[in-house]
């Protein structure tokens, strides 16, 4: 079974510090992230849900654990996604270059 795991760290323009490890396996994802401002949060939620759907698809088995800040937080609704196949190797790091880019600019933005 494939462990696929990206981190990201950044500084925002306003000195604050935003770090996101993402570890999936076939069946389950985690998600730690430390980020200071709630609506950078709230975006990255959703980027980062959206990721996890493009690599693995869907099923009824697995939820989107997310981590902030060292707390476990429940995902809003609309974003309670579930996962349900493993990405294909050729494909996996394009998407991580593509997450990794995108946090980064919201980071920067």
């Amino acid at each position: 079974m494939n462990t696929l795991e990206t981190s990201v760290s950044v500084q925002t323009s306003d000195n604050k510090s935003l770090t996101i490890d993402l570890s999936a396996v076939y069946n389950s994802v985690s998600m730690r992230a430390h980020i200071p401002d709630e609506d950078l949060q709230n975006q990255a939620i959703a980027l980062i849900t959206e990721e996890v759907q493009s690599l693995f698809g869907y099923c009824s088995a697995a939820q989107l654990e997310c981590y902030f800040n060292g707390s476990k937080q429940e995902l809003p609704q609309s974003l309670a996604k579930v996962i349900n196949k493993r990405a294909c190797d050729d494909m996996y790091p394009v998407r991580v270059a593509s997450l990794n880019a995108s946090i980064r600019d919201i980071a920067l933005a």
